[in-house]
């Protein structure tokens, strides 16, 4: 799974934002705030990847258990598909 094309990580201040380049604002406007988890896992999906590596990836970085990381991968996962800003 991959991150669409089109769609930038900012950071303003102490938030994290996607925000659409030029090309994709004319057809949508969207602004999406992350969490530095968030930010961290949507940088790894700015590369194809897939849910184990992010679970993976997130038990490494935030020191977390299995089952919290596996439900949080989906989650986001969910949210960025339900945004279209993903694909699978």
């Amino acid at each position: 799974m991959k991150i669409k094309d089109g769609y930038i990580l900012s950071r303003v201040s102490d938030e994290y934002v996607v925000v659409p380049s030029r090309e994709k604002l004319i057809k949508r406007s969207v602004l999406i705030k992350l969490s530095n988890s968030g930010a961290f896992l949507w940088n790894l999906l700015e590369k194809d990847t897939d849910e184990e590596f992010l679970v993976s990836s997130l038990i490494n970085e935030y020191e977390i258990d299995e089952n919290t990381a596996r439900n949080d991968v989906k989650t986001f996962v969910v949210k960025l598909q339900e945004a279209d800003l993903i694909d699978i």
